[in-house]
């Protein structure tokens, strides 16, 4: 029940470009600062590991991700979205239009480290998506 320490209070407010701060390095410091470790009780999963998921499950994630904007604010909270592709995905109708919007304006030429905070954000925001390798 207990809560990480390192968690934002405002989690469920929506970023917008006026509030928003993603490159704010003394409270988000550079991806490459952070562990690279998935949740407690979970194994540690490599950088390459994750992108290799993010790759193969393609077209699952499309369509099966529920919460989309909350994967989305998570990478940009660490600045790993811009605003407008924001709000170009924001925009969208469905989750599968924004999914694929993500994997075409970020993920795709983001390379691992991109894709594997997307795995992270996965982990914290669909865990019944990553079953498939998360303990096994």
């Amino acid at each position: 029940q207990s809560k990480s320490s390192g968690q934002l209070p405002q989690t469920n407010a929506a970023p917008t470009p006026e509030n928003a701060v993603p490159n704010d390095t003394v409270d988000h410091p550079p991806l490459a600062a952070q562990q690279p470790c998935v949740d407690v009780g979970t194994k540690n999963v490599a950088e390459k590991d994750k992108a290799k998921f993010v790759d193969d499950m393609r077209e699952d994630i499309i369509q099966e991700t529920e919460d989309v904007m909350a994967l989305v604010e998570e990478l940009w909270k660490i600045g790993m979205v811009h605003k407008e592709t924001y709000s170009t995905i924001k925009a969208k109708e469905t989750n599968q239009e924004k999914m694929r919007e993500l994997f075409r304006q970020t993920l795709r030429a983001g390379g691992d480290t991109v894709k594997a905070a997307f795995y992270d954000a996965l982990k914290k925001h669909e865990p019944s998506m990553l079953n498939s390798i998360g303990d096994s």
